[in-house]
Formats: C-alpha cells, sequence, structure tokens
C-alpha cells in the first residue's frame, strides 16, 4: 500500500503537517461570517514549517522507481475530468484510502486550495 512498504511508517513520508490555516488566520477562519475554505487559498500558506517539504526532504519515501513524494506532501491532481485526487497531503494521508490507495473525488476538476499539487517524473537518461 506504500511504496516504500506494505504498511505505513510514521513520519517516513510527509504526512504529520500541521494546519498552516489555523496556524495563520487562528480562530477567525472559523467565525460564523467565514468558513476556513474561504481563507484555503492564500499563497503563503505552504510557506510555513510544517507544511510542504522539498522533493526528497524525506528520502525514506520514495518506491522502487526512486520516486519520491508519492505519499504525503501535496494531493495530486491527475487527469481526471471528475478532479480525482491522489497521494494525500502532509494532513491527511488515511481518510480516503492508505498510502497508494488514497482517492478523492470530493472536488470537481477545477477545484484547487494549499493541499493541491502535482508531481513531475522523468526517466534520468
Amino acid at each position: 500500500m506504500y511504496g516504500y512498504a506494505s504498511h505505513a511508517e510514521t513520519h517516513r513520508c510527509n504526512d504529520y503537517g500541521r494546519s498552516p490555516v489555523l496556524a495563520t488566520f487562528g480562530a477567525m477562519a472559523f467565525t460564523p461570517s467565514r468558513h476556513a475554505w474561504d481563507y484555503m487559498n492564500y499563497p503563503n500558506l505552504n510557506q510555513l514549517d510544517g507544511t510542504i517539504a522539498k522533493t526528497g526532504d524525506h528520502a525514506g519515501c520514495t518506491n522502487g522507481y526512486g520516486v519520491y513524494d508519492m505519499v504525503g506532501n501535496l494531493h495530486e491532481w491527475v487527469a481526471d475530468p471528475n478532479g480525482t485526487f491522489y497521494g494525500g497531503f502532509y494532513q491527511d494521508t488515511r481518510t480516503h484510502g492508505e498510502g497508494c490507495t488514497y482517492v478523492t473525488a470530493a472536488h470537481n476538476a477545477s477545484y484547487h486550495d494549499y493541499s493541491t499539487g502535482f508531481r513531475c517524473c522523468a526517466d534520468g537518461h
């Protein structure tokens, strides 16, 4: 279920981050007139410590092909008109399946927030 093993190993990948919305905006993100979703696209959110990690920062979070961060770090956008995300992100790698089986189609294809991104892979030759 994980690129590195069949079971989860705590902190092997970037899967233990903190909420940048709470760290940046605190309780005001959850007032009756606003909702946390209103704050989820501020560009500085993933610049806080404990959020996005640089590729390879978690050296053990790789698979047999040498690809890093297939679990955690960011939800991975895939070419799907329904807006499916894979892999979980630094706060959630288990809610919609564990590790490489993590899949969510909770949003449409145009949705984005601080938890979404993409992975680029290429043959090293």
